[in-house]
């Protein structure tokens, strides 16, 4: 199933499961900005008193429990190593940590499970480490399980995503930049104090001349049974002319995005189970594209079929023209993408971190 990465607030994701670090006492620790000081602000005062009587756990263990008020079905609470210089195994217990809470999950039959990044924060593992021992331990932990998993990463750590290309990403688009969506810029031609009114009492006025006299019916609009009326008398007229007889044009339609696709990994002998996992697909959404010769896919969806299939940038291009969609050498999201086809480089979460540091839809997402 999918490994998405997130950017944010791990209490925002709704997800069947949580996972929480916390010490080997499991005390409520509100001394300081944490994952589990702002999970303890936000559940039921019983969450407390489970942790307190529930022994304490390990460095490298977890155990799990209800979600106490939360919209999370399961807590998971872990414990991540001290840092001490990486010469005490302390990527191996951080490795355990994510596998641990992965199998707690998979054992209450989550659909999904939402981590952080363990021990990154008061623990001292360098983001780095953190961010790579993370990726490179779910997405073999995702690769043949039915459940879904976020990697949500708050800014200073998301900037560590993606350094593997970063010098050469640079040169490339330049700088990563993350905007924020300006509500007014996207409602052009608007007076402000205009669209902070209710909506009932906007009305479209008619602008007046001087000294110009207009009739009751100049003023007043079409009635929509009017327009009604108008439409289906133009629609008759336009089947019924012969001109615009469109069978010739539509009775022999090209290959469809689903045939290719179908067609692509039959050549390639692969299963359907390794496409739509190395595409970073849900196994529902998969089965959803081949039932439908004229389904039409996100970019984001098509362009993750050609990761997986690796697929030439020629190929993908023609995949994409399938779906309706193009490589544009003005998109950022398409030159990241060209920039590792070209590599040879079809490593979807190598791409998709890449995308991450970029702020760009991730290829398979939802």
């Amino acid at each position: 199933m999918p490994l998405y990465f997130k950017r944010g607030n791990i209490a925002d994701v709704r997800s069947d499961a949580l996972v929480v670090p916390t010490s080997h006492s499991m005390s409520v620790r509100r001394d300081r900005e944490s994952v589990d000081s702002l999970v303890f602000s936000l559940a039921d005062e019983q969450i407390e008193k489970e942790l307190i009587t529930s022994g304490g756990c390990e460095t490298g263990k977890a155990k799990i429990f209800p979600s106490h008020g939360l919209p999370c079905k399961h807590l998971i609470y872990t414990v991540g190593p001290r840092w001490r210089g990486g010469d005490y195994g302390e990527e191996n217990f951080l490795r355990s940590c994510y596998k641990e809470c992965f199998a707690l999950a998979k054992s209450a039959e989550c659909e999904s499970v939402s981590f952080p990044l363990i021990a990154s924060g008061g623990y001292g593992v360098p983001k780095e480490i953190a961010v790579e021992v993370a990726v490179s331990t779910l997405k073999e932990l995702v690769a043949n399980e039915d459940i879904t998993v976020y990697l949500v990463l708050y800014d200073d750590e998301s900037e560590r995503i993606g350094n593997k290309y970063a010098a050469q990403l640079k040169e490339l688009v330049g700088e990563p930049f993350r905007r924020k969506p300006d509500v007014w810029a996207c409602i052009p031609d608007r007076d402000e104090s205009d669209l902070r009114s209710p909506l009932p009492e906007r009305r479209r006025s008619v602008e007046r001349k001087p000294n110009v006299s207009y009739s009751s019916s100049y003023l007043r609009r079409p009635t929509s049974e009017f327009l009604t009326t108008r439409r289906e008398s133009e629609r008759a007229s336009f089947i019924g002319n012969s001109l615009f007889d469109l069978s010739d044009e539509v009775k022999d339609l090209d290959e469809s995005f689903t045939d290719m696709l179908i067609r692509k990994i039959s050549e390639r002998d692969m299963k359907n189970s390794d496409c739509y996992k190395r595409a970073n697909i849900d196994k529902k959404l998969f089965s959803k594209i081949i039932s439908n010769v004229h389904y039409k896919p996100k970019k984001t969806t098509a362009v993750a079929f050609a990761v997986a299939l690796e697929l030439s940038l020629e190929e993908t291009e023609e995949l994409l023209r399938k779906a309706g969609f193009a490589l544009s050498k003005s998109q950022v999201f398409d030159k990241i993408v060209t920039f590792f086809i070209k590599q040879g480089n079809y490593n979807i979460f190598e791409i998709n971190e890449a995308l991450f540091m970029y702020d760009q839809s991730l290829l398979g997402s939802v």
